[in-house]
């Protein structure tokens, strides 16, 4: 459910109820988390989920090319999905440089060399320069944030005026694409947050313009706009 408004924004009521939707495999960041075991999964039975996820974010954002962060990339599929469908410029970001080097060779692969640039880079501290995004996104991070104000204070920074970040766990309008796969559906990794502290960490940044979405299927978001 969604509920758009200026200012503060409060969830639905499945918050507390919702499963691998919200958490949606979000091992970024995990003790022995191995990208390439996440990738071989991800390519296996989840990537049909981005092109939809992507479609989602642009057609909320109402925006077709400028610059982008993708934050917390991981191999690089929501990034490489905005790009195929839009004029984007898309800078991903990942702590790992396991996760950055199978984005490079993915760059390679999918002849997006010059329009997607992947760099080893941390979300609480990036290598951007103040108001450098039109676009910042990120499936999967943000359970793994080590402080969450600060991140927020982060895309805050690098945002453009009129900018929009699109933030959270699951795949939005993705999950019709993997919704019958039994062990993803079944699976209900501990949640690292609560809607509480988000709201919290948002206010501490000094952001007041969001909007949060929680929803069983598609997951949990925030919606910056700067």
């Amino acid at each position: 459910m969604c509920f758009p408004r200026k200012s503060i924004v409060i969830t639905s009521l499945l918050l507390l109820t919702a499963s691998w939707a919200v958490s949606g495999f979000c091992e970024k960041g995990e003790d022995g988390f191995n990208v390439y075991e996440y990738d071989k999964t991800f390519r296996t039975k989840f990537i049909a989920a981005f092109p939809e996820l992507a479609r989602e974010i642009l057609d909320y954002a109402k925006m077709s090319e400028g610059v982008c962060i993708d934050i917390g990339c991981g191999p690089g599929y929501l990034g490489f999905a905005i790009a195929e469908m839009s004029r984007f410029q898309i800078h991903s970001l990942d702590i790992s440089p396991q996760a950055i080097e199978l984005t490079n060779k993915y760059v390679t692969e999918k002849n997006l060399a010059g329009r997607v640039f992947p760099v080893v880079g941390d979300v609480h501290k990036t290598p951007y320069s103040d108001h450098f995004a039109d676009l910042v996104v990120s499936r999967g991070s943000l359970p793994f944030w080590t402080d969450k104000t600060q991140a927020f204070r982060e895309i805050k920074r690098v945002l453009k005026p009129g900018g929009i970040a699109y933030i959270g766990c699951g795949f939005g309008a993705g999950y019709k694409k993997i919704v019958e796969d039994r062990e993803f559906k079944d699976r209900k990794p501990p949640k690292k947050f609560t809607h509480e502290s988000i709201l919290k960490s948002l206010g501490d940044a000094g952001i007041t313009d969001y909007t949060v979405i929680d929803d069983y299927h598609r997951g949990y978001w925030v919606i910056i706009r700067n």
